[in-house]
């Protein structure tokens, strides 16, 4: 995201030197002072009543748009929902999972194949340009390859989405060098796909030795899912079962594309522990290793060689998977031979396919995908919010990762960023102006602005997200642009009626200015498609935010301007 400010900075310098070197230039050759302009005398005689009607009752003006704005602002934002991330319009999702532990790759490849075939009827309705699918691997919830015999992954293409847009179907085809339109036959929504393909999967869980399956969708963003929450504790069934009491929780709510947990078992162990009897019998460990390897290890009894190289012989009895030959199994003692059954207990240990650790010390996880057009992470994690604290009363540690973390990350980050992003613009105008009071002036129309920004978001009614901020914070940048040509000319007015008049003066820029700047916003805001959309909201930010704020520099500056400066009508 970095390489758009840095576009922009470039863009600015460049104008700078377009603006001062080669317009007189071109204006000296092409512009007539004979050339006629709109006539914007019947708007500046508005203007200038209504900025009249203001300094008439200024006090009762300020407050007024003092203490209204930021109330609107907080009411307004109280009505958006928040996502890291905005839900864009991919063109691939995944199918994963796992089989019983038995299963070896051809088991599950041949296996998968009906999971395939139910995808691929759905070739035409879903636009499937491509399915490939690896048996024995795949891509966990934390983002990491794992390589176990049982596992696959299923990866979906699909064709590209038909034009939706007038600028997709008229502009692009015509200005664009490369554009093919050959594959964009897909009609229907990638979320109503993926949407589909999950229930349309359900019909496999838990059945022919499939113990996981889930779908996941494509997604750009900081985080590998939507929802992560950690837990840990010492007793294993406790943890366990807070585990799956959150999974429970989870799967209730609406929009949840899959949920999981890493509570995944491997083969169970056998341990043997030798009893009291075979302990009178003077039984030692050593004994149970030296009787049983032969028959139940790849034992190496001879070493030999020929032609080729070393030949090694190994030996195994043929019955070695039968679990009543094992409790039978006859180990010499010292009054003779005696069943393993009646020396030894047997404990059946089931472990887990793998342990994760956190500085140390052992964790369990849960993971969710959520639809963001039904849910957000935000609202899910406050519906189980209750249940959390139970668990962390209960003396079960919780830590909360995925979306959340992040946007607690962000909120300093973007704190940060934005205090220094006033400072530099605070002592940039403090040099330009050398007056502590004129840039405070000009700094009020950056908190006020915000509010057309969050109105951007209602009227295009798409979520707040990251990028919505990191266009507020551009804003700030570029909403001062028209309160520094506004005050530029009012401040030298003495009176009311200079002020009124000045300000007239600087109407037909400001407006063009910010209209003009809306206008190449304006395709983004409106037109965007595909992954664009996650840049979507950067511009609806920045494009009704400065449209708002265009409106406050227009009236907010003057009438605070006059109040600060103590400026009077002329008598």
């Amino acid at each position: 995201i970095k390489m758009i400010p840095i576009a922009v900075c470039v863009l600015i310098i460049a104008s700078l030197l377009e603006c001062f070197l080669f317009v007189p230039i071109h204006a000296k050759h092409i512009l007539s002072k004979n050339d006629k302009e709109l006539n914007w005398d019947p708007v500046k005689n508005i203007y200038a009543l209504f900025l009249s009607f203001l300094f008439k009752h200024k006090y009762k003006s300020f407050l007024s748009i003092l203490i209204g704005i930021p109330l609107l602002s907080a009411f307004a934002f109280s009505f958006l929902k928040y996502t890291l991330f905005p839900a864009f319009d991919s063109s691939q999702f995944y199918v994963r999972g796992s089989f019983e532990t038995s299963y070896s790759k051809e088991d599950v490849s041949k296996r998968i194949k009906k999971i395939e075939k139910l995808i691929i009827s759905k070739k035409e309705e879903f636009s499937i340009k491509s399915i490939s699918s690896t048996s024995g691997m795949r891509i966990n919830s934390r983002g990491e390859f794992e390589i176990k015999e049982y596992y696959f992954d299923i990866t979906i293409g699909l064709q590209e989405k038909v034009p939706s847009n007038f600028i997709e179907k008229f502009i692009t085809p015509n200005l664009s060098f490369y554009y093919d339109d050959t594959f964009r036959t897909r009609v229907k929504p990638y979320s109503d796909i993926v949407n589909e393909t999950k229930e349309m999967l359900e019909v496999f869980k838990n059945k022919d030795g499939l113990i996981e399956l889930m779908v996941k969708k494509d997604e750009g963003g900081l985080v590998e899912n939507d929802i992560e929450i950690q837990f840990f504790h010492k007793d294993k069934a406790k943890l366990e079962n807070a585990v799956k009491l959150i999974t429970k929780e989870i799967k209730k709510e609406k929009g949840i594309l899959f949920v999981k947990n890493d509570i995944n078992y491997g083969n169970t162990e056998l341990k043997l522990k030798l009893n009291d009897y075979g302990k009178r019998l003077g039984i030692t460990k050593q004994d149970l290793l030296t009787n049983l390897s032969p028959f139940y290890l790849d034992y190496e009894i001879s070493l030999s060689s020929n032609e080729d190289g070393l030949i090694k012989v190994i030996s195994k009895d043929i019955n070695k998977n039968s679990s009543t030959k094992f409790k039978n199994f006859q180990i010499q003692s010292k009054e003779g031979f005696v069943r393993l059954q009646d020396i030894c207990d047997f404990l059946e240990v089931q472990n887990y396919e793998n342990i994760y650790k956190v500085y140390g010390q052992s964790v369990k996880s849960v993971f969710a995908g959520v639809n963001k057009d039904i849910n957000t992470p935000i609202e899910v994690l406050d519906k189980i919010n209750n249940t959390l604290e139970l668990l962390s009363k209960d003396g079960i540690s919780v830590s909360i990762k995925g979306e959340d973390e992040k946007n607690k990350q962000m909120e300093k980050e973007m704190s940060m960023s934005f205090m220094v992003a006033i400072f530099c613009i605070f002592i940039t105008l403090l040099i330009l102006f050398n007056s502590f009071r004129d840039s405070f002036l000009i700094l009020s129309i950056i908190p006020l602005s915000f509010f057309g920004g969050v109105v951007g978001h209602l009227i295009m009614d798409i979520k707040m997200s990251m990028p919505s901020f990191i266009g507020l914070i551009g804003l700030s940048g570029v909403v001062i642009n028209d309160a520094i040509l506004m005050l530029s000319f009012v401040k030298n007015a003495t009176n009311h009626q200079d002020v009124i008049k000045q300000a007239s003066f600087r109407l037909r820029p400001i407006v063009i200015t910010s209209l003009t700047t809306f206008a190449g916003l304006s395709t983004l805001i409106f037109f965007a498609t595909g992954q664009a959309i996650i840049l979507r909201p950067i511009a609806v930010s920045l494009g009704f935010g400065l449209l708002w704020g265009t409106l406050l520099t227009l009236i907010w500056l003057p009438l605070f301007y006059i109040i600060l400066k103590r400026i009077k009508a002329k008598t």
